[in-house]
């Protein structure tokens, strides 16, 4: 039978300890060095405000970005970055006010209902979370209870079936058939 096997060729480049020794691992750096990445342009597109259904805020309704965008404009990365220093903008993360994101959604065309529907829904889905949290443990303390049980039911039954000349609960079983 002729054997299939090809022993892998090793990834490895430097094998052996005298070649690690001998090896020049600058040469290796200055060509690693030579690899960039550099960024051109950046496009910034500008999308419509929506009402949301994050149930994280606090007070108000959530605030999320639309599908839809309108206008769409090009900037160097150097420009971009400039922009971001001066005006702080940080991580680009604002959190707005209740009324800030009132008023926003009702510029967008929302109406006073939506808004309302919607913290409704966020309001039902922080109380159905809040059960959860308080009824975990409650639920946690009876599945341990089941199977502490399940498992002193299961030694009750393996200790009742009879043994018959060292045969077995099998055989005794079916003997007295």
């Amino acid at each position: 039978m002729v054997s299939d096997y090809r022993p892998h060729k090793s990834s490895m480049k430097i094998t052996t300890h005298e070649e690690s020794l001998q090896y020049d691992y600058s040469a290796q750096h200055n060509i690693e060095e030579k690899k960039r990445v550099t960024f051109n342009n950046i496009i910034i597109r500008e999308y419509r405000r929506a009402l949301g259904d994050n149930p994280s805020v606090t007070f108000g309704p959530p605030m999320s970005i639309g599908w839809e965008y309108g206008s769409e404009r090009s900037i160097s990365f150097e420009d971009h970055n400039e922009m971001r220093r001066k005006y702080n903008f940080g991580s680009g993360v604002k959190i707005l006010s209740r009324a800030e994101r009132e008023d926003l959604l009702l510029l967008e065309g929302y109406q006073i209902k939506d808004l309302r529907n919607a913290v409704r829904d966020v309001m039902r889905t922080q109380r159905a979370r809040r059960t959860t949290v308080n009824n975990y443990e409650i639920f946690t303390a009876l599945e341990k209870i089941a199977e502490r049980t399940k498992r002193r039911l299961k030694h009750v039954i393996i200790r009742r079936v009879p043994v018959i000349n060292d045969v077995g609960p099998i055989r005794a079983i079916s003997a007295r058939e």
